[in-house]
């Protein structure tokens, strides 16, 4: 029964973000969401739940950094390896190599990947590749090299739900800014979430009106 009412009071929670949002967004127009997102609390007898609202799109994209046949995107592929590089991750390479091989359909370990035989004799893991695209960024933790330090610094920055691949510039954080090119330079992002705070982007022209571009 416990369960059950815990069950019906997140279900309402839902609904009690998206009308609150929907009212947040009446008074306010241009809402932005920052990178811990909206949260909200719902309270029914002596139960509380806390309801916290994130834009995926304001993360990088794990659902296209490969298609399911392997093959690179490469400008996100880029976006992510940046990503990797400026939080000071070491293994890079081999980090999108054995998200690769998770994705694809072969069996095939590509350079600093990893596939079945892997994980069964060399990470002794009770699974194999899944072959397919994440179903969440908790997926991450099967794979070959995302151990739990590497999954706290990207996990909040990236998304397998964003399968655009196109980065919401109004609500992405600092950090996904930066991945987005080697001229995003720190002080650059800084600029953009100042700017953003007071009148989001429409269009590239208002970006391209940011100083320093």
């Amino acid at each position: 029964m416990h369960g059950q009412k815990a069950s019906l009071l997140a279900g309402r929670g839902v609904e009690f973000a998206g009308a609150a949002i929907e009212d947040l967004l009446k008074k306010n127009p241009n809402l932005t969401i920052e990178k811990d997102g909206l949260v909200f609390f719902q309270t029914e007898g002596d139960m509380t739940i806390t309801i916290r609202v994130v834009d995926e799109l304001g993360k990088l994209s794990l659902r296209t950094v490969y298609e399911a046949n392997g093959v690179k995107n490469d400008r996100v592929h880029d976006e992510y390896s940046r990503l990797i590089k400026n939080l000071d991750i070491e293994g890079g390479p081999g980090l999108a190599g054995a998200l690769a091989d998770w994705i694809d359909s072969d069996d095939e370990p590509r350079l600093y990947g990893a596939e079945s035989a892997d994980y069964r004799a060399a990470y002794n893991k009770p699974y194999t590749p899944a072959n397919a695209y994440l179903e969440s960024v908790d997926d991450l933790l099967m794979i070959k090299g995302y151990d739990p330090e590497i999954f706290r610094l990207i996990s909040p920055l990236v998304s397998a739900y964003n399968t655009g691949g196109l980065v919401n510039i109004n609500t992405a954080p600092e950090e996904a800014l930066m991945a987005l090119s080697d001229d995003m330079t720190g002080e650059l992002a800084k600029k953009i979430k100042g700017a953003r705070a007071s009148s989001p982007f429409r269009n590239t022209s208002d970006l391209m009106k940011v100083s320093g571009f």
